[in-house]
């Protein structure tokens, strides 16, 4: 299961493209402090905190809570998604499960410039949702 960012054309109802936002940030993660570990030492929190608009000084009170047990992936990784997933819509994480948000392209494109260079979201409709391996394979 994981986030992704869609683009609809709506005039022909067909979807333009999609990243898994998981697989992005979990990318970006690696290339920045190497293999994910569990638990994240203090200098590796500077360096990640910031990727889901956390202050370091906050990020073991935001990964230490679950977001919605059962749902979401357990780990720092996914909890940081819900969280900055959650700030961005202006919803809790209870209130993410099954619900799919549109947000405008630029601040689509603006989280894909954060977890993976060079990747353009073509013009359309845009929306954030959590997915189940239903959805089947990305672009990303």
């Amino acid at each position: 299961m994981s986030w992704f960012i869609e683009s609809y054309s709506m005039q022909t109802d067909e979807l333009l493209a999609d990243y898994d936002l998981d697989v992005l940030a979990a990318a970006t993660v690696e290339r920045l402090i190497g293999t994910s570990p569990e638990v994240l030492t203090p200098d590796q929190i500077r360096v990640v905190a910031p990727l889901f608009d956390i202050r370091p000084d906050q990020w073991e009170s935001v990964t230490g809570s679950s977001p919605v047990a059962g749902v979401f992936e357990p780990g720092w990784l996914s909890t940081a998604l819900v969280y900055m997933v959650g700030r961005l819509v202006g919803e809790s994480s209870e209130d993410l499960v099954g619900v799919v948000f549109r947000i405008p392209s630029e601040v689509a494109q603006g989280l894909l410039d954060r977890f993976s260079a060079g990747v353009h979201l073509p013009d359309g409709e845009t929306f954030i949702g959590f997915y189940g391996p239903e959805l089947g394979t990305s672009s990303a």
